[in-house]
């Protein structure tokens, strides 16, 4: 149930959760930016660690009217619009969404952070530039960096991301969205905007592929990774302006 005493806030956040292990990076990189943050959790039946653990620093609304235990892509979907449009009716003007390993921040050569991106930003909703981090191991899956250590900051640990234009989500508004399954785009938007859409200076660092072994754990398929690596050919170094980020 959503109860609020909105005061002078007027932006929130919000993800939906089931085990994953970089919601720790995602609460302690948003608790910067938001007061008000909210967490759906999909499975009530089974305690969430990093949840419960989160809890005991951050203050954050865990909201459990949206059970998905089937992982149906069309409910979440569903979820996040509903939520959406509940939080704008209560009176905010800007909601941002973002999956618990996705991270959005603006360029620090342009913003100075996520708020004053916020502040200055003039349209309805924006369109992120995105770009996956990338776990780097050699040809026989030797590792040439290691496994995170998601107790420091993530992006010192890691050297390259490639750029992907599937992940220029339109995450950050002030207008409620009809998102298409997987919220990479909204309807009435072709693929083949999105790359004129997005934003240069707002960027999605996804962090599906940025931990060999974290992927893993997710897909849940053993150690069957083929794909894992297909697109390292595009890699690109991350510049050292974004390394202090998160």
């Amino acid at each position: 149930m959503l109860i609020l005493l909105l005061k002078n806030m007027t932006k929130a956040i919000f993800t939906s959760v089931k085990h994953d292990p970089y919601f720790a990076v995602w609460i302690k990189y948003y608790s910067r930016f938001f007061k008000d943050i909210f967490v759906i959790k999909v499975d009530l039946e089974t305690e969430d660690q990093p949840i419960t653990k989160a809890q005991t620093k951050y203050k954050f609304n865990v909201i459990t009217d949206y059970p998905n235990l089937g992982n149906s892509i069309e409910a979440e979907r569903e979820t996040i619009q509903d939520f959406q449009k509940k939080l704008f009716n209560t009176g905010y003007d800007w909601v941002l969404y973002s999956h618990a390993d996705e991270i959005v921040a603006p360029d620090p050569d342009v913003y100075k952070d996520l708020n004053d991106y916020i502040k200055k930003c003039d349209k309805d909703y924006v369109f992120c530039t995105g770009y996956n981090v990338i776990h780097v191991k050699d040809d026989t899956g030797q590792e040439v960096e290691s496994s995170l250590d998601l107790n420091k900051p993530v992006l010192s640990q890691r050297k390259y991301w490639w750029k992907e234009v599937g992940w220029n989500k339109p995450l950050l508004s002030k207008v409620p969205l009809n998102w298409v399954n997987g919220f990479h785009r909204i309807e009435g938007v072709h693929d083949d905007d999105l790359t004129t859409l997005a934003d240069p200076n707002l960027i999605l660092f996804h962090l599906k592929q940025a931990d060999y072994d974290i992927f893993g754990q997710r897909i849940n398929n053993g150690k069957n990774y083929d794909w894992f690596y297909k697109e390292h050919g595009k890699k690109e170094l991350i510049p050292e302006r974004f390394k202090k980020i998160f």
